[in-house]
C-alpha cells in the first residue's frame, strides 16, 4: 500500500522503508521504531502522510464571561436583568450608608477643631504669651487629631470603607451582567497553521468609577476627605456624575486588546518535502 511517503506492508503491520523524518521527544519511545505505523497504536491514530500521527486536527474554543454568567442565572430561574437592578439598588444602598457615616465623622472632625480651637484661644489669653495664632490652629489641629485618632472614629472609618466596597463588588457585577464590563475571547489551535488567541476585556464605566472612589477612600486619612469621595460614589449610583459635558463618556472601557499568533507551519514544509521525494522515489 502506498501511503505517499512510504509504502506501507499490511500483513507486517509495517512499512517497508524508515521514516526519513527523525522522531521528535513528544511522539514517544514508539516513534523509535521508524518502520512501525502510527507508534504502533492503529486503534487510536491514522497515518495518511506516511510521517505524522498528529496531523489534520483542529480545536478551537470561545468564551464570554457576560454570556456565562447570565446563562447560568438563568439555568437557575434568575434574570439577569432583574438581578442587575438589585445588585445596582444594594449599591445604592450600601453607599448611603457609607456617605452617612463619613458625614458623621466629618462633622465629629469639625467640631473636635472647633474646640481645640477656643482651647487654643482661651489659653492664648490666659498665658499672655503665645500668640492666638499659633494657639488657635495648634489646638485645632489637636482637637481633630485626637478625635481621628479615637478607637470608635477608626472603627467608623472603617466600616464606610467596608461599605464602598461591598458597594464596588456589587456594581462590578451588575456591569459584568449588563455586558459592560466582559472579558471573551477565543483559542484555536491547528496543526497546519499553528495557535491564535485572542481576548478583548472591557470595563464599565460604573465599575472603574465605584472602585476608584473606593480605593481613594480607603486611603482617605480623615472623614472631611471621606465625605466628597463617599459623595462622589453615591451620586453615581443615580448616574448623578457622567451628566452635561461628561455626558457623552462612554459606558464602557476596553482595557486589552490581544491578538496572538504562532504559526508553526512545521508539518506542512514536512509534507512538501515528503511529495517531492514522493516524486523522485516512487512515480514510475
Amino acid at each position: 500500500m502506498s501511503y505517499n511517503a512510504r509504502w506501507y506492508d499490511p500483513s507486517l503491520g509495517r512499512f517497508a522503508q524508515p521514516d526519513t523524518l527523525i522522531p521528535e521527544q513528544m511522539q514517544g519511545v514508539q516513534a523509535w521504531d521508524r518502520y512501525a505505523y502510527v507508534n504502533n497504536n492503529p486503534v487510536r491514530y491514522t497515518d495518511p502522510t506516511g510521517h505524522c500521527i498528529f496531523c489534520n486536527w483542529n480545536f478551537s474554543i470561545s468564551y464570554n464571561l457576560s454570556a456565562a454568567v447570565n446563562a447560568r442565572l438563568n439555568s437557575i430561574g434568575i434574570n439577569g436583568a432583574d438581578a442587575a437592578k438589585v445588585l445596582d439598588n444594594t449599591a445604592k444602598v450600601l453607599d448611603g450608608i457609607g456617605l452617612a457615616i463619613d458625614t458623621a465623622v466629618a462633622v465629629g472632625d469639625v467640631a473636635s477643631a472647633v474646640g481645640g480651637a477656643l482651647t487654643g484661644g482661651f489659653l492664648s489669653i490666659s498665658e499672655a504669651g503665645a500668640p492666638s495664632v499659633v494657639t488657635v490652629h495648634a489646638g485645632a489641629a489637636v482637637g481633630m487629631g485626637l478625635f481621628e485618632a479615637n478607637l470608635v472614629t477608626g472603627l467608623a472609618l472603617g466600616a464606610g470603607n467596608v461599605a464602598a466596597t461591598f458597594s464596588f463588588l456589587a456594581t462590578q457585577f451588575s456591569d459584568v451582567i449588563t455586558g459592560e464590563t466582559n472579558s471573551f475571547g477565543s483559542l484555536a489551535i491547528s496543526s497546519d497553521s499553528g495557535v491564535e488567541f485572542n481576548n478583548t476585556m472591557t470595563v464599565g464605566r460604573d465599575t472603574l468609577t465605584s472602585e476608584t472612589l473606593m480605593v481613594s477612600g480607603w486611603l482617605s486619612p480623615i472623614g472631611l476627605t471621606s465625605v466628597p469621595l463617599a459623595a462622589a460614589a453615591f451620586a453615581n449610583d443615580f448616574d448623578l456624575l457622567y451628566i452635561g459635558p461628561f455626558s457623552t463618556a462612554p459606558k464602557s472601557f476596553p482595557v486589552i486588546n490581544l491578538n496572538v499568533k504562532l504559526n508553526w507551519g512545521g508539518e506542512k514544509r514536512y509534507y512538501e518535502h515528503e511529495l517531492q521525494w514522493d516524486d523522485r522515489e516512487h512515480v514510475d
